[in-house]
C-alpha cells in the first residue's frame, strides 16, 4: 500500500494532517498510535489514554490507505478476551466508528464489539506505514494552513 502518494502532509505540535486543496475543516479520520507495537511503556496504554500518550494523525479527506486498513482489520474475525496494551486507535469521524489494535494484533470494532486478529505480516505492515508518518513535514502545506487559520 502506498501511503505517502500525492498528498500534502503537515506536522503541528506532534499532530500530523493529511490535506488537499479542497480540504474540509473537519477531519475524516483521527488516528492515535504507538510504534513499534512492541514498545514497552511506563503507563499501560488503553483506549482512554492513547490519545494522550500516542502520536496523532488526522486525515482530512478520504484516502485509499484508510479503506485498505479497515479491510485488513476486519479480515480475520475471532472470539477472544479483551485487548491489552493498545497501540492504535482509529476514529472514523463521520460515522463515529472506532477501531482499536493492541500490540499482539488483536482488533476490536467498538460499535458491535467484533474482534479480529491480524497476522504478524499485517501487524508489521501497519507498524511500518505508521512509522513513516512520524516526522514528515510539508512546509508549503503548513503555510497554507496557517494562512487559512489567520483569515478566520
Amino acid at each position: 500500500m502506498k501511503v505517502l502518494n500525492a498528498a500534502l502532509l503537515v506536522v503541528l505540535s506532534g499532530l500530523i494532517f493529511w490535506m488537499n486543496p479542497a480540504m474540509s475543516s473537519e477531519p475524516v479520520v483521527r488516528m492515535y498510535f504507538i510504534v513499534p507495537f512492541g514498545t514497552e511503556t511506563y503507563v499501560g496504554i488503553d483506549e482512554d489514554n492513547i490519545e494522550e500518550y500516542g502520536r496523532s494523525v488526522l486525515f482530512m479527506y478520504e484516502r485509499p490507505f484508510i479503506h485498505e486498513l479497515i479491510n485488513m482489520l476486519e479480515s480475520r474475525p475471532i472470539s477472544a478476551p479483551h485487548l491489552n496494551w493498545i497501540r492504535v486507535k482509529m476514529v472514523l469521524v463521520k460515522t463515529g466508528e472506532v477501531y482499536l489494535i493492541d500490540r499482539d494484533g488483536l482488533v476490536r470494532k467498538k460499535s458491535n464489539k467484533a474482534l479480529f486478529r491480524l497476522i504478524p505480516e499485517q501487524v508489521k505492515q501497519i507498524e511500518d506505514q505508521l512509522a513513516r508518518l512520524v516526522g514528515v513535514v510539508d512546509l508549503e502545506a503548513f503555510q497554507d494552513l496557517t494562512r487559512q487559520r489567520k483569515t478566520k
